[in-house]
């Protein structure tokens, strides 16, 4: 068809047609055609790749506390990609937290993903960023960088294992099968100068209550610059200068290598009393290495002097334990147990005894039924859950707390039992129906209370009355104090209890209870096995009479300590009679081994050799046990 003039010359004829048989309009339409076309062939290949990497690629979630974004991966991006860009998310929005220890995580899941780990193909679309149990460890090389790896733990990792995550690192392979060990340094910022204490490899690593901020060295075991430690052997006893923090006084004494902190201390005490100085009770002091500067490290009171990285010379600062939980109110096996005569109690108990002993309580007329004085109770209550020393005259106070201490439990000590055994034998045999801390817990208040009534004629309060004030805060909950009936029942069962058992045990006191046998420590069983002998700090934990009257049983070897020493630790009188016991049976023993051998006597002076009959060897006497 033919087209319309588009544009008209007025000087031409109306009816003459267009140059060329082509208008302006029609070039427009073309120029835009090979725009577009020209368009297509530069955009049409990127806009397939695009559609062929979407199908690759995929949109996730990220979130960090309160901070949530969207990211979109590859096949290409991994976990340590999420994780960068939430930092700078997290930095742009002027968050200033330390993100050292935070890891990527699959959503649900409570172990972190790998750095490597690839995003795009795995079927997870929701991420966390949060902070993963992780230990930073700082690998001590003798030459070059010290790179920190970051090692990721459980809570029942164990420092062995938390050495082969070391190993699997890119940086530690080349030092496995090397003499490297983990350190636990004091301070880190002055790890190479002091590499702290040593990580045994069989412990847990959480038993080290280690802070997020603390950083573990990996590197060879060091020494003081004298080297002593690594000459000293398992019975080299070492010189000790251990000050007192609260007394501001200071003396030394040598102890064995191979004993405990925990009997350390007790010696420590034992001198100073001796010096006429009452410290009080040891069980509520610790022993600290001081490194001077300042820097003070808590010792574990279960582990060997030499298991310690000690100082030259050997420093020691003797403190009160610090608490960092309430004692009342709380579940008793949740608190720091002490050995009290074979017994294991919480630590407040024992102090709050020593306390009403010094004060004379078990003598005071009405004690434990008498009301202390609220506010000194508050303040001593204040004091105890923080671990400070407690002073106190008010033996009603102290007894009071004593009784609210049982009653404050979340479950008391007769709670859950049957009341039909107030009436039959089974109320004598109550520790079968407890579990073990709560034995523990019952014997020692069977004792204070026979103890108390022992002194009836001045504080009048025989067991009856005791079980007045004492029964009806052993049964049932706190709960159950608010109904009337059930308390009145369950008030009449506990009194019913206490004063049968404390009647009976007054008439029929138990016999000794034996300390509790411990499994010697690794040094210990190292020595036995070079010696054959057994360790001294275990000799009286582990052998019973019997064993010693036994003629076939080895004579055991008996520790350094003075008796004084044995009489003096909890459940001293008990050991002290085990170890007269033992060197009684042992001189029987060996006095009718040597009656039934045919020696003659020789005119010699004692001690010197028999004469023995023709075909035996001549043999001294044997020397007697100490």
């Amino acid at each position: 068809p033919s087209l319309a003039p588009c544009c008209t010359n007025a000087q031409a004829p109306p009816d003459s047609a267009p140059r060329g048989g082509v208008c302006c309009n029609s070039l427009s339409l073309i120029r835009r055609a090979l725009l577009n076309f020209t368009l297509l062939l530069l955009l049409a290949p990127r806009e397939l790749e695009a559609k062929a990497w979407g199908e690759m690629a995929r949109v996730v979630s990220v979130k960090a506390g309160d901070v949530a974004t969207k990211v979109r991966v590859d096949t290409t991006h991994t976990a340590t990609f999420l994780k960068e860009k939430m930092l700078k998310k997290l930095s742009t929005m002027g968050r200033d937290d330390n993100y050292e220890l935070f890891e990527i995580f699959a959503e649900g899941q409570d172990a972190p993903l790998a750095d490597n780990f690839l995003i795009a193909p795995s079927s997870h679309n929701a991420f966390e960023f949060k902070a993963a149990q992780c230990v930073q460890v700082i690998l001590a090389k003798e030459r070059g960088e010290c790179p920190v790896m970051k090692i990721c733990t459980t809570p029942d990792m164990t420092v062995s294992e938390v050495m082969n995550g070391v190993y699997e690192n890119e940086h530690g392979r080349e030092f496995k099968g090397m003499d490297y060990h983990l350190f636990l340094p004091p301070n880190v910022a002055n790890w190479k100068k002091n590499r702290g204490l040593k990580l045994e490899p069989e412990r847990r690593l959480a038993s080290y209550r280690m802070k997020p901020t603390d950083k573990l060295v990996f590197g060879k075991s060091e020494t003081t610059h004298s080297g002593m430690w690594k000459e000293l052997n398992m019975d080299a006893s070492i010189a000790f200068i251990i000050r007192h923090e609260g007394l501001n006084m200071q003396k030394t004494l040598k102890f064995e290598g191979i004993g405990m902190a925990k009997e350390l201390i007790a010696e420590f005490f034992l001198k100073l009393k001796s010096t006429g100085i009452d410290p009080g009770n040891h069980i509520f002091y610790e022993l600290c290495i001081d490194r001077g500067g300042g820097t003070i490290e808590p010792m574990n009171p279960d582990w060997e002097m030499l298991a310690f990285q000690l100082p030259t010379p050997a420093r020691l600062v003797c403190r009160r334990k610090k608490r960092s939980k309430p004692v009342f109110g709380v579940d008793p096996a949740e608190l720091d147990l002490t050995e009290v005569n074979g017994l294991m109690v919480p630590e407040v108990l024992v102090e709050l005894r020593d306390m009403l002993e010094k004060a004379g309580g078990l003598s005071q007329e009405g004690i434990f039924r008498k009301a202390g004085v609220e506010s000194e109770m508050k303040v001593i209550r204040e004091k105890m859950n923080v671990g400070e020393e407690v002073e106190c005259d008010n033996p009603h106070t102290i007894a009071t707390l004593m009784k609210r201490f049982f009653k404050e439990v979340p479950k008391r000590l007769f709670f859950g039992l049957d009341t039909s055994i107030a009436n039959d034998d089974r109320a004598l045999r109550l520790h079968e129906h407890l579990r073990s801390i709560d034995q523990h817990l019952l014997f020692w208040l069977w004792d204070l209370l026979v103890e108390t009534a022992s002194h009836e004629k001045t504080n009048l309060m025989d067991p009856k009355n005791l079980a007045i004030v004492w029964g009806p805060g052993l049964v049932g909950t706190t709960e159950d104090d608010g109904n009337p009936f059930l308390g009145l029942s369950l008030a009449k069962f506990g009194i019913s209890l206490v004063s049968r058992n404390v009647e009976f045990l007054r008439k029929n006191p138990p016999a000794p209870r034996q300390p509790i046998a411990r499994e010697p420590t690794r040094l210990q069983q190292e020595r036995r096995k070079k010696t054959g002998t057994v360790s001294s700090s275990s000799a009286l934990l582990t052998v019973s009479c019997d064993s010693a009257a036994s003629d076939d049983a080895p004579a055991p070897r008996r520790p350094p300590r003075p008796l004084s020493h044995a009489a003096s630790a909890p459940g001293g009188a008990l050991m002290a009679e085990m170890m007269n016991q033992n060197k009684r049976a042992m001189q029987e023993r060996m006095a009718k081994k040597d009656q039934q051998r045919p020696f003659v006597a020789a005119d010699k002076a004692p001690g010197a050799l028999r004469t023995p009959e023709k075909g035996r060897p001549a043999v001294s006497p044997r020397p007697h046990a100490d």
